[in-house]
């Protein structure tokens, strides 16, 4: 190793080296002689239990980063004034790697502080064998080193976080493809059934139940809806389809569909919901999508109440044929929809109270608080635009059937 010549004090002919040449003299030693440093830096990280994992960095990766570190902090502890952001690309790479194969992040940031310790070490030693003028200037720089030390180790840190949205991302876009072809019906396909088991904890067999709520939020809550049914120890995978929020349900034994609405109630409080029959596997959820829906369906626009499909079966079927349900309301309640706005709501409020309470009239007009002659002229008037008697059952369950369809608001058709 190269000596810096020692100049005895009085002597003004002999330039003495600058302090940067000195550091740039003790940096190219160490460059000149790297390959005992990296093998010492590789060393001390494969040491480390954490860098075992199933795909941990290899021999070749770890001596690639190495070097690039230890290159890149010389080059920037030379650097006099602000560093150029081309000086970071090594422990970026390094932190977004190590992200990538799941080394924990506490383990890398260890192994960058021994790699700069090691150099510490190092340039130490080389500036002790050249001279106490080399010392003095190396140990007036161990705050710089340092300092470039949290720097570097901050970009690191900048370059793990990176990696890990983009895996976060890329293993959201997968569950959600995921959760689709479940929707779909593709749960029978032994590939897709293992995939939900291992990225969704989805069982093959289960109690399942999916639910859908109308529209998804500007700000989706779903981290809560599931943590608020993990409370009950209902677990739930969610996510967007069709313009609704949808999710996929597993009960426990003790649960029953009403204390899931229950708790759905309270979770998607304000929403219009709907939920399907139970599925036993994974094969059936595609159809219990379609039930949810479907009991969906049933609900007005401005009826924000948890459904299940089984609770709203007459609603269901004709909500499953909406053409049928236009012509059914349009044949039983047709003329009564053509009157004057007053006596159209009227008469269908009158029928629908009347209905509600069993036919019976008394009751009726008890829950109109009107006289139960009201009532009963009301009905005629009804039985006479209609064209048929209310003790007609068939045309009793054309008028139940018609009040029970969801084709809009009756009482504002024109």
């Amino acid at each position: 190793m190269a000596e810096v010549p020692v100049v005895p004090m009085g002597t003004l002919e002999v330039e003495r080296p600058s302090r940067s040449g000195l550091l740039k003299q003790l940096v190219d030693e160490l460059l000149a002689d790297i390959d005992p440093l990296q093998a010492r830096v590789e060393a001390v990280i494969v040491d480390d239990p954490s860098y075992r994992t199933v795909s941990a960095p290899s021999h070749d990766d770890l001596s690639h980063s190495i070097r690039a570190n230890i290159l890149r902090i010389t080059e920037a502890f030379l650097t006099e004034g602000p560093l150029d952001d081309a000086l970071y690309d090594a422990p970026l790479e390094t932190g977004r790697r190590r992200a990538a194969q799941g080394v924990p992040l506490e383990a890398v940031l260890r192994s960058f502080r021994l790699g700069i310790e090691l150099i510490w070490e190092e340039l130490l030693a080389c500036a002790k064998q050249c001279g106490p003028e080399a010392s003095r200037a190396m140990l007036d720089e161990v705050a710089r080193l340092w300092h470039l030390m949290d720097v570097f180790s901050m970009k690191t840190v900048e370059g793990y976080r990176q990696e890990e949205e983009r895996l976060r991302e890329r293993d959201r876009a997968g569950r959600e493809q995921l959760l689709r072809e479940l929707l779909e019906g593709r749960g029978a396909d032994t590939d897709i059934a293992a995939a939900a088991q291992r990225l969704l904890a989805l069982p093959p067999t289960a109690r399942y139940v999916v639910v859908v709520a109308a529209g998804v939020p500007e700000r989706p809550v779903v981290g809560s809806q599931r943590d608020q049914l993990a409370v009950h120890a209902v677990e739930s995978v969610w996510g967007a389809q069709a313009g609704n929020e949808v999710g996929v349900l597993q009960l426990p034994e003790a649960t029953g569909t009403p204390r899931v609405q229950q708790v759905l109630g309270a979770v998607l409080a304000g929403r219009r919901v709907g939920v399907s029959p139970e599925a036993p596997t994974l094969a059936e959820l595609g159809r219990a999508y379609r039930q949810a829906l479907l009991a969906l369906a049933t609900l007005p626009p401005d009826q924000p109440v948890v459904a299940a499909l089984d609770d709203r079966l007459p609603e269901a079927l004709l909500a499953s044929a909406p053409e049928v349900a236009d012509r059914l309301v349009r044949r039983a309640l047709g003329r009564v929809l053509e009157l004057p706005p007053d006596e159209r709501d009227a008469l269908l409020e009158t029928l629908e109270t009347w209905f509600a309470h069993n036919q019976s009239t008394t009751a009726a007009a008890r829950a109109l608080y009107c006289h139960r002659n009201t009532v009963l002229n009301r009905l005629a008037r009804l039985e006479q635009v209609v064209g048929w008697s209310l003790t007609d059952e068939r045309g009793r369950l054309l008028l139940r059937l018609a009040l029970l369809a969801p084709v809009g608001d009756l009482h504002n058709e024109d």
